[in-house]
């Protein structure tokens, strides 16, 4: 499914790099000539992934490029194939590991035919309607409408972090 709202799409994109792009580090001035898509990702079915497609990248940004990406986002791919990192501190660590930047950049192909995915996934933020016992808040007019909405989204919200948990262990 492609997003076809040019606004909606902006958000998505400011939301999904934050102030990342805009830093001081610019790292997205690198790849002016690449072109760029964003859609969701349908591989994790019933999670919200956001896929960030830059094709066209040049061997001299893709390297750079990938390496930084990586070290911020959940899954980056450098023509198809994982970004590599050093081994977890142990069998079920799962914080964010070293990106190992040489044979990142030994990924990228000469020319600007680099293609960098990056697959983020996306937690509707639906912990403060429900009180810390798990229950519903309900909200003082007893909506029906509103009490299906956060269940759909938390639904969602359990989806996609039993999915990425999944993920994890399946690349171990």
């Amino acid at each position: 499914m492609i997003i076809k709202n040019v606004g909606f799409v902006y958000f998505l994109f400011t939301l999904f790099f934050s102030a990342k792009a805009i830093s001081v580090d610019s790292i997205f001035k690198a790849p002016v000539g690449s072109i760029y898509s964003l859609e969701y990702n349908p591989t994790y079915t019933g999670a919200n992934v956001l896929k960030l497609k830059l094709s066209n990248v040049p061997d001299k940004s893709c390297a750079t490029l990938a390496t930084q990406l990586a070290g911020q986002y959940f899954e980056v791919l450098v023509n198809n194939q994982y970004v590599p990192f050093t081994p977890p501190a142990s069998g079920t660590t799962w914080n964010r590991n070293t990106v190992v930047a040489d044979k990142t950049a030994a990924l990228c192909k000469s020319g600007k035919d680099n293609t960098i995915v990056v697959n983020h996934f996306v937690y509707p933020k639906t912990y403060a309607l429900y009180q810390s016992g798990g229950d519903i808040v309900h909200s003082s007019g007893g909506s029906a409408e509103k009490e299906n909405l956060i269940k759909v989204s938390y639904e969602i919200y359990r989806k996609t972090m039993q999915t990425r948990e999944n993920h994890q262990l399946s690349i171990k």
